[in-house]
């Protein structure tokens, strides 16, 4: 699982959905409790885990990933 401060990313940051694969927090004292409560929740810790391996597997894969940049490449030079 992925536990990020809410700030600028890299556009792979899309690949992450809030509660579902990973947590985007405000502030550092919610960073830290997330990364505690992911530690000591074994459910939480294998549901967010599970949900980010099916991204990758789906998602994040070299194939999907540069069909997006030619899409949005298409997108923008219309």
């Amino acid at each position: 699982p992925i536990v990020v401060l809410n700030r600028n990313h890299a556009p792979e940051i899309t690949y992450l959905h809030n509660g579902e694969n990973g947590f985007i927090v405000d502030s550092e004292a919610e960073l830290k409790d997330k990364i505690i409560n992911l530690c000591n929740d074994d459910v939480l810790y294998t549901r967010i885990s599970q949900n980010a391996r099916r991204t990758y597997e789906t998602e994040m894969q070299l194939e999907v990933m540069f069909e997006g940049f030619v899409n949005a490449i298409n997108y923008v030079t219309k």
